[in-house]
């Protein structure tokens, strides 16, 4: 994601979350468990080990 976006998006969305407390605490919720799903998922993911194809004929 580009910089710029970052840098209007996150106080626009922390604004909205502000004016509208309920919207502000569901936006919230999903961040914490989208991080926890992300890390979640990044410790889970096996190391891939490259394998070659088998010879043909086997």
């Amino acid at each position: 994601m580009p910089l710029w976006v970052l840098l209007i998006g996150v106080p626009v969305t922390v604004a909205i979350g502000w004016a509208l407390p309920l919207f502000g605490i569901t936006l919230l919720a999903f961040l914490v468990i989208d991080v926890i799903a992300g890390a979640v998922s990044r410790r889970r993911r096996p190391a891939v080990v490259p394998t070659s194809p088998a010879p043909a004929g086997s």
